[in-house]
């Protein structure tokens, strides 16, 4: 007898085993997403199955609170003592009432949500904060990190703050920089995949430049180009993708997503725009038809002074798929999908679409048909 009750040749039959296809390929995808992470910090297939089991621990947390002069800063840094590589930077720092707050020996989650909370306060510096991140980059070669491991390992973070305030010094040529600091032993699994700061603060990548710290300019204030900026994000990155599709997000306006809500689990769902030939072929490439919805899996977020949202997403066949809108609006996620009811509407023209709600009642209405057929 098979596993589903329906009438044969049922089109609702039809349905439900899409759908659990489907939700077996989603499970299937965020498996091997869980993996490259892994895999990106310990680089054992052995070792990263034991780190997925939350057998073993992968990373050190670093937490610093920065004074520069006058101004304030929180600095946080995930290492990978197997890698001997940073994982993540992320840094903030101005004259905010929660930076005066804040301090490095919270616990790693109260430190984490002090960014989130800095993130929506008046007196954020840019410049300053894209400063402290990359003093930590320089600060914290993979050199550097395989000489302080030992010393992590028995809670010492005394002997890793000359190296960060001297690479701050360094670059701001500040005559007062001091630091404060403490350190977690933590998995990197559940910080990357469920990142709360995703979105909210940008994070610090690693300096492209050649030079040395003491041969960068020191920045001056309201003159720095400031480096969240979607073009910069497109020069650098779109050259590794296999091409640039232009798409508008999908509205849910009742159980969506709003931009700042979106974390590096979220898939985004999107309807392709471009009317080019090139765009239209790269959709179809993207998706293996011409499908009208697309989804993409998020990765940066970027708001202009403008008020314009700049989201990028990866999409099939490493695609990056590029959407602008013009307000914070609820957008279609998978995240809400499962539990919850969703009412579609494209930002340029709304469709039909069937929710989840729906198709339950009718699978119990087709049990219940299965049952009497069989009876």
């Amino acid at each position: 007898m098979s596993g589903f009750l329906g009438v044969p040749g049922s089109k609702w039959s039809l349905v439900a085993m899409t759908s659990s296809e489907d939700l077996a390929a989603s499970r299937l995808s965020s498996q091997a997403e869980l993996m490259n992470l892994a895999m990106e910090s310990v680089g054992s297939e052995h070792t990263a199955k034991l780190l997925l089991a939350n057998k073993i621990k992968d990373a050190i947390l670093l937490k610093f609170k920065v004074t520069v002069e006058t101004r304030l800063g929180i600095l946080i840094v995930l290492v990978s003592t197997y890698s001997k590589k940073i994982l993540y930077v992320y840094s903030i720092a101005g004259t905010t009432q929660t930076l005066q707050r804040a301090n490095a020996y919270e616990d790693n989650q109260r430190f984490i949500y002090n960014f989130v909370q800095i993130g929506n306060e008046e007196g954020v510096e840019s410049e300053l904060s894209e400063l402290i991140g990359r003093a930590a980059h320089y600060a914290l070669s993979e050199e550097i990190v395989t000489q302080l491991i030992p010393y992590w390992e028995n809670n010492n973070i005394e002997e890793t703050l000359p190296h960060l305030k001297e690479k701050i010094k360094e670059l701001s040529t500040a005559s007062k920089i001091e630091i404060q600091g403490d350190l977690e032993r933590v998995s990197s699994i559940p910080l990357r995949s469920n990142n709360r700061l995703a979105g909210i603060v940008k994070p610090i990548f690693p300096p492209t430049a050649v030079a040395t710290p003491s041969e960068e300019k020191a920045p001056e204030p309201k003159t720095t180009k400031v480096p969240e900026n979607p073009e910069e994000y497109l020069k650098a990155f779109a050259s590794k993708y296999r091409g640039v599709l232009k798409v508008k997000t999908i509205i849910a306006p009742f159980d969506g997503l709003s931009f700042n809500e979106l974390n590096d689990n979220d898939v985004i769902f999107f309807k392709p725009i471009g009317h080019t030939k090139e765009q239209k072929e790269l959709a179809e490439q993207a998706t293996g038809s011409s499908a009208s919805i697309v989804e993409g899996k998020f990765l940066q977020l970027f708001i202009t002074p403008e008020e314009e949202y700049h989201l990028f997403t990866l999409g099939p066949e490493k695609t990056l798929l590029y959407s602008v809108d013009t307000k914070d609006l609820k957008i279609r996620t998978e995240r809400k999908q499962a539990t919850q009811s969703t009412t579609i509407e494209s930002s340029e023209s709304s469709g039909f679409s069937i929710s989840p709600t729906l198709i339950v009642g009718l699978f119990m209405i087709c049990v219940a048909v299965g049952l009497a057929y069989l009876l």
